[in-house]
């Protein structure tokens, strides 16, 4: 069965060199998942956690397109920068810098029928990331 599929245009995402817009294609059953926040430092552990459950091997490249998507982001501003966790369920981490504050805020999405494991699963690792102040 094919699901309904719309097409998003999101303001609130930051903008690439030379782009006019950024034009996403989601399921219209998107759910959020968690919306918590990440101490920076602890950013690319939970995104490189929650990756591996989903069957995406995140690396350095991924990690230096976040990192950049999260100094170009501005939480209060609602400029939110969002990045694909292209597994199986496809995850979307959208992330922001809290102006004048250390944490990142941190929402993950996730198509409807996500797992109920997983989806403890990814609570978890935000609770758990939250707790310690990894150097």
């Amino acid at each position: 069965m094919v699901g309904m599929v719309s097409v998003r245009y999101r303001t609130d995402l930051p903008l690439g060199a030379g782009q006019s817009g950024t034009l996403h294609v989601v399921s219209d059953e998107r759910s959020e998942v968690v919306a918590t926040w990440v101490r920076p430092q602890s950013l690319r552990p939970f995104v490189e956690t929650i990756s591996r459950w989903v069957g995406y091997g995140f690396d350095d490249t991924d990690w230096l397109a976040l990192a950049d998507g999260v100094e170009k982001s501005d939480a209060d501003a609602r400029q939110w920068f969002m990045y694909p966790i292209d597994g199986v369920p496809r995850l979307d981490v959208e992330v922001a810098l809290n102006v004048g504050h250390v944490p990142v805020s941190v929402r993950v999405l996730a198509e409807a029928g996500l797992s109920d494991v997983l989806r403890v699963q990814i609570e978890a690792a935000a609770a758990i990331f939250n707790s310690y102040d990894l150097a």
